[in-house]
């Protein structure tokens, strides 16, 4: 794993070891697999929901309906339905301590080809192996997809090549889980920010105003986790208030004391809720058609439960849920527009991961894409996050020491032992009485915050007809019109620019057998030629004979 200068190694865990074949986790294994990948016909069913996906995700938004009438309205009073507060389980991980060695900081451009082959070098001079024998094994790197394009234009600026260590043809470049998951979420946060000007406008803006929580336009790429926390917040605060609708109870003041209800009538809230206002028919119904603003808190509400969704597959550590909204983004991407990089990468990411990898090349790349730091469940991050977390500790101690402010020792030192340093820290403060203490943030919403948005929601009439003046523009439906601009693409001129990368040289070789195969279908042909001519001359002889 590495971003910018600086990385880690993340060795497999020793339990996945024994479930993988060895002879799918070669070089020569990798790209012909690549290869095997640029003759496929990329079509759009590769992309959209299958019977499987779609039942997950509508189990996914009633989990998420559940879980916020269990928090903020009522509480079962018997058991004899089952209330899920989270989806299913697709494919999870194992929660165990990760093997990561942390590598030196490398002084090197982290914006340009150059710099990344320096960074390769680091990383091979740091790891004791010679060229030859970094290059002679297969290398999956995950980055920031800043860093994977940069990577592959210093690839194709090495075309063509001899030999791996030239080629980088050994190196498996990965997307991480956590920049993929803040770009996307920012794209779709802004898509349903709305019109700040407008007062009567019920965007996402309004709906943070109405929880009283001062935030600026995401438009700059500041604070993600804030920017997650926000979108949580407006998801759950809308599906709060749809319940309250479908209960008859968006009129009353929601008070701390919670409801005490049987378990049936809970699971017939969240399954008229989710009729409503979730599903396929809410969004083709007659208000939906011909009212914008409600049609726009319906995609807001389906848009940010991939995020809501997301967010939670990956602290889970379950990448088969994960791999299912990323499935849903690759096709929203299409229609979010100015995402010229993720739109092409995110599909074609999908493509290698479920059409082209090895079972045993795609189990390694789907068990290391999380972890989970201290080995508790529930805890896990993805790769590209937790270089980000020791990147803070990195800065954290350039700005508060003295000695951490001098580079050298930063490079030699401090960064290699970043996480020995931390340990540190939490000795000293245990030494001297304090806790040191480990918990997940979680998103609370307070009662006045809800009951102020719900008087919001009520002048506004969200979720039903609303009052004369409403002035809302219509959002584009971003996976509907990725859907339809995926499908006239293929018509026009294909999806080929989802195929993977493969080596030049064995488009070559296809080049020679697709040369010879004509050559000899050439000499066949002619020998053919050559026969009838001779049968005809022979028949003609015959002719002659028989008339003398």
């Amino acid at each position: 794993m590495f971003h910018g200068t600086w990385g880690y190694i993340h060795s497999i865990p020793p339990s996945l070891l024994p479930t993988l074949d060895p002879t799918e986790l070669t070089i020569d294994a990798l790209n012909e697999a690549l290869h095997a990948g640029t003759k496929l016909i990329i079509r759009p069913d590769m992309f959209t929901p299958t019977a499987e996906t779609t039942n997950h995700f509508e189990k996914t938004l009633k989990s998420q309906i559940t879980h916020v009438i269990l928090t903020y309205i009522a509480t079962p009073v018997d058991a004899r339905v089952k209330l899920e507060k989270s989806p299913p389980e697709v494919n999870p991980i194992a929660p165990v301590d990760p093997n990561i060695s942390m590598l030196k900081l490398m002084l090197a451009s982290d914006n340009s080809a150059l710099g990344v082959g320096k960074v390769f070098t680091g990383v091979i001079q740091q790891s004791g192996l010679t060229v030859e024998e970094f290059h002679s094994r297969l290398q999956i790197i995950e980055g920031d997809l800043g860093s994977c394009n940069i990577f592959d234009s210093l690839r194709k600026q090495r075309m063509p090549a001899v030999g791996n260590h030239n080629s980088l043809d050994n190196i498996l470049p990965i997307p991480g889980a956590a920049h993929t998951l803040w770009n996307l979420s920012q794209a779709i946060f802004l898509g349903h920010w709305g019109n700040e000007k407008c007062a009567r406008d019920t965007g996402a803006w309004r709906t943070l105003h109405a929880l009283g929580i001062p935030t600026e336009k995401p438009v700059t790429k500041k604070d993600f986790n804030l920017m997650l926390s926000h979108i949580e917040k407006i998801h759950e605060v809308a599906l709060l208030y749809c319940v309250l609708l479908v209960a008859n109870q968006a009129h009353v003041p929601l008070s701390a004391d919670r409801l005490k209800l049987s378990s049936e009538t809970i699971h017939d809230w969240v399954e008229c809720t989710y009729e409503r206002f979730c599903s396929g028919k809410a969004h083709q119904s007659k208000l939906a058609q011909t009212c914008p603003a409600h049609k726009n808190f319906l995609l807001r509400i389906q848009d940010f439960a991939t995020i809501v969704e997301a967010n939670r597959a990956m602290k889970d550590g379950d990448y088969g849920r994960l791999m299912f909204m990323w499935q849903r983004w690759a096709v929203m991407s299409q229609g979010i527009g100015g995402m010229p990089h993720y739109s092409k990468h995110l599909p074609k990411l999908i493509v290698l991961l479920n059409h082209i990898l090895p079972e045993s090349l795609l189990q390694l790349v789907f068990n290391t894409l999380l972890f989970s730091p201290t080995g508790r469940p529930g805890h896990f991050v993805a790769t590209d996050f937790y270089l980000e977390v020791q990147n803070y500790w990195l800065k954290y101690f350039f700005n508060h020491s003295g000695i951490g402010t001098n580079i050298e020792r930063l490079k030699e030192v401090f960064s290699s032992n970043i996480s020995l340093l931390q340990y540190l820290l939490q000795l000293i403060k245990m030494e001297s009485g304090s806790k040191v203490i480990h918990q997940s943030h979680k998103n609370v919403l307070t009662l006045d915050s809800i009951n102020n948005f719900r008087c919001m929601a009520e002048s506004e009439r969200l979720g039903q007809t609303p009052p004369d003046g409403a002035t809302d523009k219509a959002i584009n439906d971003f996976y509907l019109t990725g859907i339809v601009k995926m499908q006239k693409e293929f018509l026009q001129s294909g999806l080929d620019r989802f195929k993977p990368y493969s080596q030049g040289i064995m488009s070559i070789y296809d080049e020679d057998d697709v040369q010879q195969d004509v050559a000899m279908e050439k000499d066949i042909a002619t020998g053919l030629e050559h026969q009838d001519l001779s049968d005809e001359a022979t028949d003609a002889e015959s002719l002659d004979s028989l008339d003398i």
